[in-house]
């Protein structure tokens, strides 16, 4: 018994490391974009800018990974739709739940077009 106590205290730590590799990506990632963005708006000092509450958010991508193992071998049409589907919902979910729990959600698109639902996505 002991040893199984050790292997799932091992995979605890190692999907601990992959939530923060995925969560610090998904940072770097949004401010890169961010300032690339910014460049293109007129700010030549590329200010880029993300929110701490990201981290949690691109963290979770660590329970992705059966499901990028289970679908790997399917047709590429059928992964793009599972995957376009996941992440509207992570991102429709996350930004309601932000919403729910600190009155504010850091993306609005509400104020950039009329094709969103409830702002979210």
């Amino acid at each position: 018994m002991p040893f199984l106590i050790y292997i799932g205290l091992e995979i605890i730590i190692i999907m601990l490391i992959r939530f923060v590799i995925y969560g610090l990506s998904g940072l770097v990632m949004e401010v890169f974009w961010t300032g690339i963005g910014a460049f293109f708006n007129g700010n030549i000092a590329l200010t880029g800018h993300t929110y701490l509450w990201m981290l949690f958010i691109y963290g979770l991508a660590v329970f992705l990974e059966p499901m990028h193992d289970s679908i790997r071998e399917k047709h590429l049409i059928l992964r793009g739709i599972v995957w376009i589907f996941l992440i509207y919902t992570i991102e429709f979910l996350s930004g309601f739940l932000l919403q729910v729990l600190i009155g504010y959600c850091p993306w609005d698109y509400r104020t950039v077009t009329n094709l969103t639902f409830w702002g979210f996505i």
